[in-house]
């Protein structure tokens, strides 16, 4: 299992749905919540800030930000800000150009409103009385905590569900009118081509000389981002694990894994399936591939890991339980990888063109955004924020 499992946050360019929702534990009020930007007739409140300071906050334990001096904070709190700001300013475009949602997609933000109301209760309900027995009755006293939590805060039930529908429809309004500008970019199949062409060139040379580039490139593959490798260099064997968790049922699990194999009653990937608690296992491109392991890039692997995997000689060929900081695995060798270069096919040609015309797109967009920050009538009061994530 690697190591070094990127850390992708996407944090979504839209008007939260649950906003609202979370201003409550924030300490946000309807009453005591103040506008922080303005964008014409758009405003952003405190609480909707305290969302997006929750969420970015993700950064903070990762150590991409450090917070624990004032000027530290008052740094994650500014780019805290300006993606509020630029979501406010999102909104504040789509409204100056006529965006409007048809009665279907009305309707698709009703449902999620209302969906969101109903994950509002549900959360309630680890606070009910456990004396209170019967699903209906759990629901209803959730329900009355929730009204309780919003009646201090200054709405009641309904209000409360008109604001998460209005920022539903926000959020709409915005996508679609990114949609509308993404529409206008296109890639051609000569410049499908011409990436291909240039992109494969690069890695042979960079693969050949660093083959662990490889393995990082396969990685942001396969977790979603960019194209797979064109060029597979030499050394490079593909390793499938059942990784048991340490816990008091280890031991016991790892028998019933043990027994199944000599058994032969199951395959491996039937095995995993049922006992392997490495997430990435079940996912593909891993899945079905497994994970690549060479001399090269060892290290991105615990290192009891990289050894057993790299003594294994034959496809099929399983190791005895391994012990490591992750817990016990069982490896097996999946395909011993043979040098190869990915020919321009049908089905590469459009996950090239997909991965073009997306990155195209974000361009357009973030183009155009840049355009709007500088020209929309943006009014910040940004000492507002400065008291949020101070202990």
């Amino acid at each position: 299992m690697p190591k070094h499992i990127q850390v992708r946050i996407r944090i979504a360019a839209i008007i939260i749905l649950a906003a609202l929702a979370l201003s409550v534990f924030a300490g946000c009020s309807a009453i005591n919540d103040p506008v922080v930007v303005k964008v014409g007739d758009v405003s952003m409140k405190l609480s909707d800030y305290t969302l997006y300071y929750n969420n970015y906050y993700m950064y903070v334990y990762y150590g991409l930000y450090d917070v624990s001096t004032k000027e530290g904070r008052e740094k994650f709190q500014d780019v805290v800000f300006d993606a509020l700001k630029s979501d406010a300013v999102k909104l504040y475009m789509a409204r100056q150009e006529g965006i409007t949602l048809t009665e279907e997609e009305l309707k698709e933000c009703e449902d999620e409103a209302a969906k969101t109301m109903d994950n509002i209760v549900d959360n309630y309900k680890s606070s009910v009385d456990s004396n209170i027995k019967g699903e209906l009755a759990i629901l209803a006293e959730a329900r009355r905590l929730a009204e309780a939590d919003m009646k201090s805060n200054g709405y009641t039930y309904d209000s409360y569900y008109a604001e998460v529908l209005v920022n539903a429809q926000d959020g709409a309004k915005i996508e679609k009118h990114m949609q509308q500008i993404y529409d206008t970019v296109s890639v051609t199949d000569d410049e499908v081509k011409e990436w291909y062409d240039e992109t494969l060139k690069t890695q042979k040379e960079e693969f050949d000389d660093k083959p662990e580039e490889y393995a990082k490139t396969y990685t942001t593959y396969a977790q979603g981002s960019g194209v797979r490798p064109l060029y597979i260099p030499e050394g490079y064997k593909r390793a499938k694990h059942i990784l048991i968790k340490d816990g008091d049922k280890a031991e016991e699990t790892l028998k019933k894994v043990q027994q199944a194999i000599e058994a032969g009653d199951k395959t491996f990937d039937e095995l995993i399936e049922e006992y392997g608690e490495d997430g990435g296992m079940k996912s593909e491109p891993y899945k079905s591939e497994g994970y690549p392991i060479s001399e090269a890039n060892k290290g991105d692997y615990h290192e009891e890991f990289s050894e057993a995997a790299l003594k294994l000689e034959k496809v099929g060929d399983i190791s005895e339980p391994v012990k490591t900081k992750s817990g016990t695995h069982i490896i097996m060798l999946s395909e011993i990888v043979e040098t190869e270069t990915l020919e321009l096919n049908s089905e590469l040609e459009e996950e090239i063109h997909e991965y073009m015309l997306t990155e195209a797109q974000k361009e357009k967009y973030e183009e155009i955004l840049k355009g709007w920050l500088d020209d929309a009538p943006v009014t910040e009061y940004r000492q507002r924020i400065r008291r949020i994530g101070v202990a």
